[in-house]
């Protein structure tokens, strides 16, 4: 369950992540470092997603953010 709380956490602070690159956004050095923020969250969502899938069946767990901002993030984060 530990794993389902992290990475709802995770997607969940994709907003915020995403409001610092553009807070930021002429500060290359932050921006450079906040962008490998983004990558590892993406890469870990990218790997856990499936495994996260099957707990929630498993557990009935049913609650998920949005799937959406999973994405906005990667995309908008690739476009800088």
């Amino acid at each position: 369950m530990q794993h389902l709380r992290m990475s709802d956490a995770l997607k969940r602070s994709q907003k915020g992540i995403h409001n610092l690159l553009q807070t930021y956004r002429d500060d290359p050095a932050l921006t450079s470092q906040v962008q490998v923020i983004v990558d590892e969250i993406s890469d870990f969502l990218a790997v856990t997603d499936q495994q996260s899938v099957a707990l929630r069946r498993r557990y009935g767990v049913t609650s998920e953010p949005e799937e959406t901002e999973h994405k906005t993030l990667t995309q908008t984060s690739q476009n800088l």
